[in-house]
């Protein structure tokens, strides 16, 4: 089961009203703050934040037998 989806403006720090340049500014800090490049002693948390949870073992193909044919 995911988590549950977070409001992008919470995320991004600024208030329900903010406008487009607001936004942008908002979201270019953020990404700059979790740039892997810019933040290399924080590489293995922003890792393990953002891998999705396990997921079971994929199924056998379909007519992957003896592989003639």
């Amino acid at each position: 089961m995911s988590a549950p989806p977070r409001c992008h403006y919470i995320v991004l720090d600024v208030e329900r009203t903010a406008t487009d340049d607001e936004l942008k500014k908002a979201y270019r800090v953020l990404a700059l703050k979790w740039h892997p490049d810019k933040n290399q002693d924080q590489q293995e948390r922003i890792v393990v934040e953002t891998s999705p949870s396990p997921s079971p073992s994929p199924s056998p193909r379909l007519g992957s037998g003896s592989g003639s044919g």
